[in-house]
């Protein structure tokens, strides 16, 4: 026969590892209360503390850490939940995920400027020009903005060093007739510009199940290297980063999706 103080512990076991479950499954506060108690025969008996107690009822070595285990599970709980709530209430970011929705940019008919252009004989980078201008914006991503006005005051700092300025604001004092006021209001329009053009690439290419093809664009890359009379070795050597990564930070990718764009629609 069985040993019935041993079938307690294994049922005990199978009570915390689903009560486990249910806690991470699920909001922590719902099922917190519920953690420490089941019934085994009608009897109301203490899960974690019966299966830490030995055959005669004495409180064994492993009781003594009881009490830590219980605090790792909890806080492994909490990071758990921390985790998902900032997944699920962080801003969404990334051009593909803003092109999902109409939330940021509206480009209904689009398709009707394009034919547009074409009547009236304007070249691609014109029909592309009145797609942009004709596209409603609905509000920019904040994340995206924020960025394109930092890298762009960090070009205008970069070209203000070698001009041989001590600061940006010096440099636009003298070179542009600007305060840095002014440049920020400049930054930010021209900044939102690029930020629209973005918006309306991503969204007709989404609508238009457009996408890059990863082999076709490394291929794309290596091309422009070798152009160039660069490998991948030799333009990190010369420039401290991967051409992937220099290509990323200025947009090639875009301009690639954007010929393709091109290519299928005009």
């Amino acid at each position: 026969m069985v040993d019935v103080l041993y079938a307690k512990k294994i049922q005990c076991f199978a009570d915390i590892l689903a009560r486990f479950i249910f806690i991470y499954t699920f909001f922590p506060s719902i099922w917190i209360n519920y953690l420490y108690s089941f019934k085994f025969n009608g009897q109301n008996i203490d899960s974690v503390r019966y299966f830490f107690k030995s055959k005669k009822g004495e409180v064994d070595l492993l009781q003594k850490k009881r009490e830590k285990v219980i605090i790792v599970i909890i806080v492994l709980l909490v990071i758990a939940v921390v985790g998902a709530a900032f997944l699920i209430l962080s801003p969404v970011s990334g051009w593909e995920q803003y092109a999902k929705s109409a939330d940021y940019v509206v480009v209904d008919g689009y398709n009707d400027i394009i034919e547009n252009g074409k009547e009236k004989g304007l070249d691609d980078d014109q029909i592309w020009t009145e797609l942009v201008a004709y596209s409603e914006v609905i509000k920019y991503p904040k994340k995206e903005l924020e960025k394109a006005m930092q890298k762009n005051r960090e070009n205008y700092e970069e070209l203000a060093k070698i001009s041989g300025y001590s600061n940006l604001e010096s440099y636009l004092k003298k070179e542009m007739s600007l305060t840095l006021e002014e440049f920020e209001e400049n930054s930010e329009m021209f900044c939102k510009n690029k930020v629209v053009e973005k918006l309306v690439l991503y969204r007709i290419a989404y609508l238009e199940e457009i996408s890059i093809d990863e082999s076709e664009y490394i291929k794309y890359l290596n091309d422009i290297m070798e152009l160039n009379g660069f490998t991948d070795e030799s333009f990190e050597q010369a420039y401290g980063c991967s051409f992937r990564e220099y290509a990323e930070n200025n947009e090639i990718e875009d301009s690639y999706l954007l010929d393709i764009l091109k290519e299928k629609l005009f």
